[in-house]
């Protein structure tokens, strides 16, 4: 199932070209990767997928049906969810609290929150990345990359919420500032929900897009020079699409 696609989509700031005629598309079951060097247009692609950023030109499918995103919130709504490479936590509030954050409709009955189903579905969606993580833990307290991974069981959260239905995962640098066991983690969390999820995922780490990337769009100076299967992509050719030479 073609979950999210863009059809020659381009993008200017100014005089700058972000993006120029770029396709690319995921299906659920696959991890689609994002290649190239800085100013490539990776994450001005992530924000056109997911509504931060309404592209010139070109033409965007969600689900097998066109749309215009308005915005953020209707990204969401079509369950297209953003892990950013900055951490986003409140740090006064306890850990189930921030992987729930701005869900707390879902928990509310009569004007209270069922804190109880709160824990479960934070339970759930942490342990895939940070297993045995302290719900109640304050998460100022948590080391940054406890943080970043705590975005990550945000996203399974509302994959959780939605029942059996597929989502799209927009993964903009998410390992930046893991450790191998972490990394180990988050990627384990991909594969057993592969069957659920059409994962866009960015990384400078050459190693993790031939490892878990099943394609891989190279991406410079705002256009995608190539698209490589994951199974026969080499380093040395990554690294050529990129820079040109």
């Amino acid at each position: 199932m073609e979950a999210i696609a863009c059809h020659q989509i381009s993008k200017r700031f100014g005089l700058v070209k972000a993006l120029e005629s770029v396709t690319v598309r995921a299906h659920v079951g696959e991890v689609v990767g994002l290649a190239g060097e800085n100013g490539a247009g990776k994450s001005t692609l992530l924000n056109v997928f997911s509504g931060v950023v309404l592209p010139d030109s070109g033409a965007l499918s969600v689900w097998g049906s066109p749309v215009s995103l308005s915005g953020p919130k209707q990204a969401r709504e079509m369950r297209i969810l953003r892990v950013h490479q900055e951490t986003s936590v409140v740090e006064s509030l306890p850990v189930y609290e921030n992987v729930l954050l701005g869900l707390e409709h879902h928990f509310t009955r009569s004007g209270f929150l069922r804190r109880r189903r709160m824990r479960s579905i934070a339970r759930e969606a942490v342990d895939y990345v940070a297993p045995g993580l302290d719900l109640d833990a304050s998460a100022g307290d948590l080391k940054h990359s406890t943080q970043q991974l705590l975005q990550v069981a945000r996203a399974l959260a509302v994959l959780t919420l939605g029942g059996e239905g597929p989502a799209v995962l927009l993964l903009d640098e998410p390992t930046a500032a893991l450790d191998e066991v972490e990394c180990g983690r988050l990627f384990s969390a991909l594969r057993t929900l592969r069957h659920r999820l059409a994962t866009v995922f960015v990384s400078h780490r050459v190693a993790e897009l031939l490892s878990y990337c099943d394609r891989l769009y190279i991406l410079r100076d705002g256009a995608v020079v190539q698209e490589i299967e994951g199974a026969s992509a080499t380093a040395q050719q990554l690294h050529t699409a990129m820079v040109g030479r």
